[in-house]
């Protein structure tokens, strides 16, 4: 009986362990073909033309996700009051300035109707008040171009909103909309392009397509263990055999 007890309690553990190993390394596989096909996609629509937004009446129908990366234009007028503050890292730029910041997202106002949120760019922690960079608030009419961008995902990791000190932590555009008490909104953001090398505030978002994908590598190493764990079970189970 004690045999029995003494084999079995390693076979469930090298069982579980095992599900676990080929779990984890299958995750890594689904998430490889997942961020590749992202980059596939992101280069795909990145080079094309601006295109006019989708028609305001047909917001509702949208899926954004098909919108993702497409370069667009839109003519309107920024509405500075509203700006929101979305916390982020910049490690490298090309640019001015990195590091610790936030997205500058305002609503823009269309001149056909509707309002868009559009993230103006980068600013380092220290600009993070208007009246510190109030020179890049030009009023009145103007035409910009970007891409779309669609929700980001949170987890459980992610911070509540900091409605006091104006500070997000993801970009759900609904939410802020609905903080905005906006009206009419699009269903999607536009991530403005311009000049990289300017010094004005906010800098543009650069389009990083260069995304790291070390997911087969981290596949490989747990189906790895996976292997050793067999390995040394096979070993265990022949040595107690012999004993």
């Amino acid at each position: 009986m004690n045999r029995i007890h003494f084999q079995l309690v390693p076979s469930i553990f090298f069982i579980i362990s095992l599900a676990i190993l080929v779990a984890l390394g299958t995750w890594q596989v689904k998430r490889f073909n997942w961020k590749t096909n992202l980059v596939e996609m992101i280069n795909s629509r990145i080079g094309l033309p601006p295109q006019p937004l989708p028609p305001v009446k047909t917001w509702k129908q949208l899926d954004p996700d098909q919108l993702n990366y497409r370069p667009v234009k839109a003519s309107g007028r920024f509405n500075y009051k509203d700006e929101v503050h979305l916390f982020t890292q910049v490690p490298v730029s090309k640019a001015t300035y990195s590091g610790t910041g936030y997205w500058v997202i305002v609503p823009f106002e269309l001149d056909g109707g509707g309002v868009v949120l559009v993230n103006r760019g980068f600013v380092p922690e220290k600009f993070k008040q208007q009246r510190t960079r109030l020179k890049s608030q030009v009023e009145g009419k103007q035409t910009i171009t970007g891409f779309i961008k669609t929700d980001q995902g949170s987890n459980y990791f992610t911070p509540e909103t900091d409605f006091k000190n104006n500070i997000w932590y993801t970009r759900n555009i609904k939410a802020i909309a609905e903080h905005l008490e906006l009206e009419n909104y699009a269903p999607f953001l536009i991530a403005q392009s311009g000049d990289a090398n300017k010094d004005s505030l906010p800098q543009p978002r650069e389009l990083n397509v260069k995304l790291e994908n070390r997911h087969l590598g981290y596949a490989i190493t747990w189906y790895g263990l996976a292997l050793t764990l067999i390995g040394v079970f096979v070993v265990f189970s022949f040595k107690s055999r012999k004993e």
